[in-house]
């Protein structure tokens, strides 16, 4: 991870893929969120940002719901069919599977792209897993 930073144009090529469905990774793999030194200076200000009244607290224990919905997918239910019959998901399924954060996939870990920089913090923090979509391969320049 560090000698892709610290060498990433001069050793790495970023190739551009058709997007994936969702995958589901850990969190704590994903690499390269941007937070401005105001945001890391009032972290209760970065959370509110997207929710009024959100705090740390309140997108982990949504993220917390990230693996109940993943089974429910995975026993073939839609989101339609997870939004009826559970309702007390609709936060965790409307922030973390429709639309899921972009990420490129490198060798051991991803490369945050866009579209989700409080989630995968809050997902990470609990140290949870994510479902997001590959945009893109990066590798090694050989």
């Amino acid at each position: 991870y560090i000698d892709y930073w610290v060498h990433m144009s001069s050793d790495y090529d970023e190739d551009a893929c058709e997007s994936t469905g969702i995958v589901y990774v850990n969190a704590k793999d994903i690499e390269g969120i941007y937070l401005s030194d105001n945001e890391l200076a009032n972290g209760d200000m970065f959370w509110t940002y997207k929710k009024d009244g959100g705090t740390l607290e309140s997108f982990q224990r949504i993220a917390a719901d990230i693996p109940k919905v993943k089974n429910l997918i995975d026993s073939g239910m839609t989101g339609t069919e997870i939004l009826l019959n559970y309702p007390e998901l609709e936060d965790c399924y409307s922030i973390y599977f429709q639309g899921s954060p972009c990420v490129g996939q490198a060798d051991g870990f991803y490369v945050f792209g866009s579209g989700g920089r409080h989630r995968t913090l809050a997902a990470q923090s609990i140290d949870g897993i994510i479902p997001v979509r590959i945009t893109s391969k990066i590798s090694r320049k050989t």
